[in-house]
């Protein structure tokens, strides 16, 4: 499961990147169009706090707390955080 949180913590890491202005550094090149397209429906301080919450979620999983629950807590802090960007 951990993979999943590593490839949403590129994601996170190129839509911080299309925001610096820097897209020659993002990861995920064959998504660049749809990474660039939802940079622009997000506020970096919502890339920060995703990519904080992706990277708890990782320590959770490897201290042993139930992988299910990690991803629903993720899930429902990025969701809170997206709604304020509206």
């Amino acid at each position: 499961m951990l993979h999943y949180l590593e490839f949403l913590g590129t994601l996170g890491e190129d839509l911080y990147q299309v925001h610096a202005q820097t897209p020659e550094r993002i990861v995920n090149l064959d998504r660049q169009k749809l990474i660039e397209e939802l940079a622009d429906q997000v506020s970096l301080a919502w890339i920060d706090s995703f990519l904080y919450h992706v990277r708890e979620a990782q320590n959770d999983i490897r201290a042993y707390v139930n992988t299910l629950l990690c991803f629903e807590t993720l899930w429902l802090k990025a969701d809170a955080g997206y709604a304020g960007n509206s």
